[in-house]
Parts: structure tokens; sequence; C-alpha cells
């Protein structure tokens, strides 16, 4: 008697028997294998898929990794901060030390005649930008009036030095302005250039001496690519926005700023 579980064939509902024989069980043996198979080769496909992308992944980051950090850093922090000259120069962080700052500014006597006020209103307008970026001043009106009192100059600063003590002094000397396009009266551009010196105030008792720990030459022009027709706008109007562009440039030799901030 065999075991029905060995048996070659097996009984069907009339009697008989259906042969499953050999080659039906290679039949289902193959079935097995070929599933086996495909789930190895499907597996090495998403192996290989994976180590692909990753591949390529990290080629876009080794061709564009500091572009795409600096772009994350952008989108997390801003735009980086620009350390101001003087700082570069000196190591000295004005608005952070505290360390006062009194500023003057002088023309030759070409640019007072034409703009006799121009001193006084690039002083001033200096000042309201150091003021919003917590850098201490001195007060210009201060130093406007008692500049007028000596008659409109000083011999010295330490004379400044001395009647208002301050950390630092900032003489800014406009050497040439001009509002005209050169050739082209009726086109507006400003350009100006001169230099700006600083000088630590070193206090020894009662009296107060002045050293130069700064120099820096300025160069300016407003608008840079294409000038402004007199059409457009009054020439009280352009010499606004010049003073604007001019203060705006020298005081940021003074604090830390981001690009584009002040514009």
């Amino acid at each position: 008697m065999s075991c029905p579980w060995n048996s070659t064939s097996r009984p069907r509902a009339d009697g008989g028997h259906t042969a499953i024989g050999t080659q039906g069980i290679s039949a289902a043996t193959d079935s097995t294998g070929s599933s086996s198979s495909l789930r190895r080769v499907t597996g090495r496909h998403a192996v290989i898929r994976g180590m692909m992308i990753a591949v390529a992944a990290f080629g876009l980051s080794t061709l564009c990794g500091c572009s795409l950090f600096v772009l994350a850093g952008k989108m997390i922090w801003g735009d980086p901060v620009v350390p101001s000259d003087f700082r570069l120069r000196t190591g000295v962080n004005l608005a952070k030390e505290k360390k006062k700052l009194l500023v003057v500014c002088t023309t030759p006597e070409s640019i007072k005649a034409e703009l006799p006020s121009l001193q006084l209103d690039l002083t001033e307008a200096i000042h309201r930008n150091l003021r919003r970026h917590d850098v201490p001043v001195v007060d210009s009106d201060r130093v406007a009036n008692w500049i007028d009192e000596s008659g409109g100059f000083f011999a010295d600063l330490t004379e400044l030095a001395e009647q208002f003590d301050p950390d630092y002094i900032a003489q800014i000397e406009v050497e040439r302005l001009t509002f005209r396009e050169e050739n082209s009266p009726a086109m507006y551009r400003g350009r100006a250039n001169g230099s700006v010196y600083v000088y630590e105030v070193v206090r020894e008792g009662d009296t107060r001496r002045t050293f130069q720990v700064f120099v820096k030459e300025f160069r300016v022009e407003y608008p840079r690519h294409y000038p402004v027709s007199a059409d457009q706008m009054s020439l009280k109007v352009f010499q606004r926005r010049f003073l604007d562009e001019l203060s705006g440039t020298l005081s940021r030799m003074f604090y830390d700023y981001r690009p584009g901030e002040d514009i």
C-alpha cells in the first residue's frame, strides 16, 4: 500500500485517478523559483536605483553645494552682515562699544559759494544714519554753533576734543562736487570725491590729544548707469537725492550693515 502524499496520481470524483507526474512537479518548482528570482532581480534594481539617486544627489551637492548652503543661510538668517571699513581697519565697533563719534564736514570755498549749506546738510544726514544704527554721536547742532561762534572754523582738532570730549573725531573733506553730466547740462549725474580722516581722542588728565587711526578716500557717482534728464525732476530734488546717496556711503564706513538695507 502506498501513502497518498507520495503517489504520482490523485483520485477523481468518478473513481479514476489524475496523474500529476514529474512534469507537474517540475512546473510547480519552476514557478516558485521564478518568483524568487523575480524578487531578487527587483530587489537588485531597487538597490541600484537608490545608489544612482544617491550619486546624483551627491554630485548636485558637490557642484552647487556652496550656492545651496548660501541660499539656505540667507533664507534662515538673511543677508550676511558687512563689517564697516572703520571696524576692519581699527577693530573698534562704535555701536557695540558705545564709542562717541564727532563728525565734521568741510568743503572748499568754490563749493561753499554754490552750496553754502552743504556742510551742515551733509553732517546732519550722516548723523541721522549713524543714530539709526546705534552709533553714539555728538549733536551736530552743538558742533555747528560752536564753530560759528569761533569764527566759522577751528584751528586744531584738539579744540573740538576738549570742547566735546568725544572718543573719535571724523573729519570728512569733500574736495569736488558736481551735479550735471559732463558736456550735457540738461542731464543730471552727481559726482563727489574726497577723503575721510578719523582721529582717536586720548585723555591725559584735563587735556586731550588726537591721533590719526583711519583714512580712506571716497568717490561717489549717482546714478551709476544712466543720467537723469532735467525734464524728469528739478535740480533741487536731484541734489537732495544725491546728498542721500553721498551721506549713506560715508555713514556706512562707521557701522556694520546688510547689503541693500539702506536702499
